[in-house]
């Protein structure tokens, strides 16, 4: 596949994000209601991230093709 190619196949997919929010309300109104719910055993003072943004963070990092979380 070429450059072009994979371009236009990109522009004719829309948006990633607002696809999977539509789907993601329509099969899973509760998400992130339940990240947010998850135990996070890490002892609170060495906690900068919660556990919903942990879990949130590399399901976008999927959903908009980024190959690394280096590239976020």
């Amino acid at each position: 596949m070429t450059r072009a190619e994979r371009r236009q196949l990109k522009k004719s997919e829309g948006n990633p994000l607002v696809e999977f929010l539509k789907v993601q309300k329509h099969f899973y109104k509760d998400l992130w209601s339940d990240f947010a719910g998850v135990h996070d055993p890490r002892h609170s003072s060495y906690i900068d991230y919660s556990s919903d943004v942990m879990l949130t963070m590399p399901l976008m990092k999927n959903i908009c093709d980024i190959r690394s979380m280096q590239e976020m």
